[in-house]
C-alpha cells in the first residue's frame, strides 16, 4: 500500500510538473470583427491580467481496486481528498514566475500516517521562472515554451531521501490545429536534478538507536537509492468541442537514474544480473472538462501512474491495475472569478 500512496502523489506531482506550459491566457482581441467601412472601429485589445492562470484546485480521488473488493487477496480502499495551490505572475504576455503547492489527506484508514485524517503536503513546494510561447517556428506552427523550476523540500518523501533541492528545466512544443472549438497537441520535456545529503532513503528511527560509531550508518537507512535524476516526456492531445466541453487524453513516462552503489555487491553471482540503476514509471489519463462558466470547471477523468515490473519482477498491466484511480475535480479560475466580481464576465 505505501507503493501505492507513493505512487498517487506522483500523480499530482506530474499536474504539477507540466502545469507551468498549460497556462490559460485570454484573447488579445476581443468582440465581433470590424465590418468592412472606413467608419468601423478597430477591435479592442483586452488587457491581460497579471495574475492570469492562478487558481484552486480540489479534488476528490478513489482508486479503482477500491470499487472491486475481490481484485486482490486482501481489500485496502483509498478514498483521498486534496488541494493545489497554483500562484502566478506575468510581468507580459511571455514572461513570468510561478509557485504550486499541493496537500491532502485520506479519508479512509491511511499506511503512511500517523493519525487519522492527518493532513501533510505532497509534492514538493515549486517555484520556477516561465516562458510562455516565446518563439513560433514559422510554416509549421508549433510554439516553443520554457521554465526553470526550483523544488523545494516539503513532502515526507523529500525529507526520507535527504532531498535539500531539485532543479527541473522544462521545454513546451504546442500546435493548435482549427478543428471544432481547437485541437491542441502538446509535447512536454522535462530533466530533474535531485540534490540530496545521502544516496539512500534514511530511517525515522534507526534500527538499533544506542549504536554509535562510524559502522552504524547501515541502521539508518533503508538501502533503497534515491533518484538522482529523472527525464520526463509527455504528450497531451485535447480537444475543445464548444467554449464550455472538452476532453483530453495524455501519456507519458519518467526514468529515474540512481545514485551509483558505492562498491560491489556482496557475494558472488554466476548469473547475468540485469542493470538496476534505472526506474521506469508510466502515466495514463483521460478527462472531460465541463466550464459552465469563465471561473470555474469540472473534470472527471481517470488516470493511472504505474512502475513497469512488480513485486515479482512480472509486467504490469499498463492502463488498469491497482495504481489506477478515478477523480472529479473543481477547478477555480482566480482570474475569471475576479471579472465574474468586477462585472467584466463575457
Amino acid at each position: 500500500m505505501r507503493r501505492l500512496v507513493f505512487l498517487l502523489g506522483l500523480v499530482v506531482a506530474l499536474s504539477n510538473g507540466t502545469a507551468w506550459a498549460e497556462e490559460s491566457e485570454q484573447p488579445g482581441v476581443k468582440g465581433t470583427e470590424a465590418s468592412a467601412t472606413t467608419t468601423a472601429a478597430p477591435a479592442k485589445e483586452e488587457e491581460l491580467a497579471p495574475w492570469r492562470g492562478s487558481a484552486v484546485n480540489y479534488r476528490n480521488t478513489i482508486t479503482s481496486y477500491t470499487l472491486k473488493k475481490d481484485a486482490e487477496q486482501y481489500y485496502n480502499p483509498t478514498y483521498q481528498m486534496s488541494w493545489e495551490i497554483k500562484a502566478r505572475w506575468w510581468f507580459n504576455k511571455i514572461f513570468g514566475v510561478g509557485a504550486d503547492l499541493n496537500f491532502f489527506t485520506e479519508l479512509t484508514n491511511a499506511d503512511d500516517t500517523s493519525k487519522r485524517g492527518e493532513v501533510w503536503f505532497f509534492p514538493d513546494l515549486r517555484v520556477a521562472a516561465l516562458a510562455k510561447d516565446f518563439v513560433t517556428i514559422p510554416w509549421v506552427g508549433i510554439a516553443i515554451g520554457a521554465d526553470l523550476s526550483f523544488i523545494l523540500p516539503t513532502s515526507k518523501i523529500a525529507w526520507a531521501r535527504s532531498q535539500y533541492l531539485a532543479i527541473r528545466p522544462g521545454l513546451t512544443l504546442t500546435r493548435v490545429f482549427p478543428v471544432l472549438g481547437g485541437l491542441t497537441v502538446q509535447y512536454i520535456g522535462q530533466f530533474t536534478k535531485y540534490l540530496n545529503k545521502y544516496t539512500t532513503a534514511s530511517r525515522e528511527t534507526p534500527l538499533i538507536p544506542l549504536c554509535g560509531g562510524p559502522d552504524c550508518d547501515r541502521f539508518f537507512n533503508t538501502g533503497v537509492r534515491n533518484p538522482s535524476m529523472r527525464v520526463t516526456q509527455f504528450l497531451q492531445v485535447s480537444q475543445e468541442f464548444v467554449s464550455w466541453l472538452n476532453a483530453s487524453v495524455a501519456g507519458g513516462m519518467f526514468i529515474d537514474r540512481l545514485y551509483s552503489l558505492n562498491g560491489e555487491l556482496p557475494g558472488v553471482s554466476y548469473e547475468a544480473m540485469s542493470n538496476n540503476d534505472w526506474r521506469y514509471i508510466m502515466y495514463y489519463n483521460l478527462e472531460v472538462e465541463v466550464k459552465p462558466m469563465r471561473s470555474w470547471a469540472i473534470g472527471l477523468g481517470t488516470e493511472t501512474l504505474n512502475p513497469q515490473q512488480k513485486l515479482d519482477s512480472t509486467y504490469e498491466s499498463p492502463f488498469f491495475n491497482r495504481y489506477t484511480t478515478v477523480y472529479a475535480e473543481l477547478r477555480i479560475d482566480i482570474d475569471g472569478l475576479v471579472k465574474q466580481i468586477m462585472g467584466k464576465e463575457e
